[in-house]
């Protein structure tokens, strides 16, 4: 606000919400500043059980992708009746997935450079969550679906990790080893984060690039209190999730760190307390 007090400052535009429309305005004001103001507002998209599906998705593309998605006017919210709601969106999700983002000189590019994230089309009537597994382990590879993960990826497999270039939101980074981060920074897309919360034995080497270029950011995060365990715990407890462990006795523990050295584990290892008695 204290650039508004500024004698080089001349006009003062802004798009945005009503208050701070209003603080910003105000400001101008006083400074005897032009100001524009440009509020807008959810801007729905809606369709009802008569409408005619292929006319239908070619003005919802139109009213979502227009100028790239960075009008102003361009639909913030589909409504849809749920009689209609799934083959809508199913035409919806396959005409979004053909847009291709990238170099705007390339003829073969459909999305070139943009301002917002794909995040920004709600569909209100569903909420869908996508979630790929990265590992090292072609084990895991193959178990992805099992552990509740829509897609298995090898990490070490260059053509599975370059079709997903751009393409996530969110990333958790568990690995407690080094690796290079800078390989999962680029599956981001614009304005999206991975958060580390592996700690690694020697520190990560990042190319900043991959933050400039796209606007990316990269943080982390310690473990909880007590306070924050519980919570995890009661919500793991209503949502029956729990742990998948291979269970060893002590006497294996030395075959165990053997397998853990090779990678040949899907699971982390659990000691049976009731074996120490048999050590003794």
């Amino acid at each position: 606000m204290a650039v508004i007090d500024d004698s080089r400052i001349r006009g003062v535009a802004l798009t945005g919400g009503v208050a701070a429309a209003r603080d910003v305005a105000e400001r101008a004001g006083r400074n005897f500043r032009k100001s524009t103001m440009e509020l807008g507002g959810s801007d729905a998209f809606i369709v009802l059980e008569d409408a005619d599906p292929d006319l239908t998705l070619k003005w919802a593309m139109w009213a979502k992708m227009n100028y790239m998605g960075q009008c102003c006017i361009a639909a913030k919210r589909f409504i849809v009746v749920e009689s209609v709601a799934d083959r809508f969106l199913e035409k919806f999700k396959s005409a979004m997935a053909e847009l291709k983002p990238g170099d705007p000189m390339d003829k073969n590019t459909k999305l070139g450079p943009s301002a917002y994230t794909w995040n920004d089309v709600f569909i209100v009537v569903r909420i869908f969550t996508k979630v790929v597994l990265f590992t090292t382990s072609l084990n895991k590879v193959d178990n992805a679906r099992k552990l509740g993960a829509d897609e298995g990826v090898h990490s070490k497999d260059e053509a599975a990790m370059k079709k997903h270039l751009n393409r996530f939101h969110f990333i958790l980074d568990t690995v407690g080893a080094k690796h290079d981060i800078n390989d999962y920074l680029v599956l981001l897309w614009r304005d999206c984060n991975l958060t580390q919360v592996g700690v690694a034995s020697e520190p990560l080497e990042v190319d900043v690039t991959n933050f400039i270029f796209g606007r990316r950011s990269f943080s982390g995060s310690l473990i909880g209190g007590l306070e924050k365990t519980q919570e995890m715990l009661d919500f793991c407890g209503e949502d029956g999730i729990t742990s998948d462990i291979e269970l060893i006795p002590i006497q294996q523990v030395n075959e165990a760190y053997d397998r853990l050295v090779k990678g040949d584990l899907k699971y982390r290892f659990v000691i049976e307390m009731a074996s120490l008695k048999q050590a003794q």
